[in-house]
């Protein structure tokens, strides 16, 4: 068997190996994303309640300043 041949088969090995470990790391990055789109999603709808339940008060509030009013 000639170097270049044996070179040539190893290099594929190698190259075979580092593609196994590029499909961890993608899948890990995809884990990561999906979490973190998870994350904010729930923030941005806690955000939007929080927002939701300052317009009640605020209109329970004008609605005592009208009765106060009047």
């Amino acid at each position: 068997m000639s170097p270049l041949i044996e070179h040539n088969t190893k290099s594929k090995k190698s190259e075979n190996k580092r593609r196994k470990q590029v499909g961890i790391g993608r899948r890990r990055q995809l884990r990561q994303r999906l979490a973190n789109a998870v994350r904010c999603a729930r923030s941005k709808a806690l955000i939007y309640r929080d927002c939701e339940e300052r317009e009640r008060i605020g209109e329970a509030r004008k609605k005592e300043k009208r009765l106060e009013a009047s």
